[in-house]
Parts: structure tokens; sequence; C-alpha cells
């Protein structure tokens, strides 16, 4: 039978109040901080001129699509005019139009869809590596994703220093 005594009670307690205290010194020595990947996605040059390019693709492409609307109702108008024998033909013209309008929307919705997702993994990745660079350079031995934080201090956002930084060596 297994007994234990003051003696061995007192020191099983100082083993266990070292151990904890070995390892909240540990702890304390690591460097660590967080960063705020909304904001440094959002502020990042690089996804602000790709936002730019996307804008610009949506435009032309909206531009495109109003070209298409216009002739139907040009085709619509037209259609008024006509004599009951030439409106049917007319009017599978205009379903057909209508047609190629309903799946140039979504060949567009898909494509620009497409792009943007690559945009947004290509620029994750970069951010993930530039992180990790960055952490490598000062030193640190965690940095965090504050989005998984319940609580952060301000002072360990290393956010801004590391914005300044990828912007800095951003080239266009």
């Amino acid at each position: 039978m297994l007994r234990f005594n003051k003696k061995s009670i007192r020191f099983v307690t100082l083993v266990v109040f070292a151990c904890f205290m070995l390892v909240g010194t540990v702890f304390a020595a690591d460097k660590v901080a967080f960063v705020n990947i909304d904001k440094l996605f959002d502020d990042y040059q690089k996804t602000l001129d790709l936002n730019e390019k996307l804008d610009g693709e949506i435009a032309v492409r909206q531009s495109d699509r109003e070209k298409m609307v216009d002739d139907i109702r040009r085709m619509k108008e037209e259609l008024v005019l006509l004599s009951e024998d030439n409106k049917k033909g007319k009017q599978n013209e205009i379903d057909t139009k209508i047609r190629e309008l309903q799946q140039f929307d979504e060949k567009t919705r898909e494509e620009l869809s497409e792009k943007r997702n690559e945009y947004m993994r290509e620029i994750l990745v970069e951010l993930d590596e530039q992180v990790k660079k960055y952490g490598s350079e000062k030193g640190y031995d965690f940095i965090y994703n504050g989005r998984l934080l319940l609580y952060q201090d301000d002072k360990y956002d290393i956010t801004d220093k590391i914005l300044k930084q990828i912007n800095s060596e951003y080239k266009k």
C-alpha cells in the first residue's frame, strides 16, 4: 500500500511548483505577436491594384452587356412595326438574343468570380510568406492570426509594421 507522508507531499508540491515556474519562464521568453490578416489583405497595395484591375474588367463586361440589351430593345421596337407574318421571325431572333444575354451574364459571373478567387489565393499565399519572413527576420517565436484570438493586447499587433514592409517591397 502506498502512503504519503508530509515530507513526500511537500516534495511533490515543490516539484510541481518548480515545473510550472520553469514552463512559465520558457513561455515568457518567447517573442509573440499577432497580425490582423483582414487589414493586411485589404490595405496591401497589390490587393488594391488587383481590385482596380478587376473593376476595369467588370466595366468592359458591363459595357458589352449594355450593347446587347440595347440591341434587344431596338429589336423589340422594330417588332411593333412589322406585319403579323414577319413578327414571328423577329420574335425568334429576340428570343435568341435574350438567351445569348443570359449565357453572357452567367459566363461573366463565373469568370469574374474565378478570377477574384485566384487573386485572393495568390495574395493570401504571398501574405503568409511575408509574415513568415518578417517573423524570421525580427526573431519572433510565434505570430498569431488576430482573427483567431479571443483577446489580444494591441501592443502585440505588428500588422502596420508588416504592411509597411510589404508595401515598400511590392512592385507593380
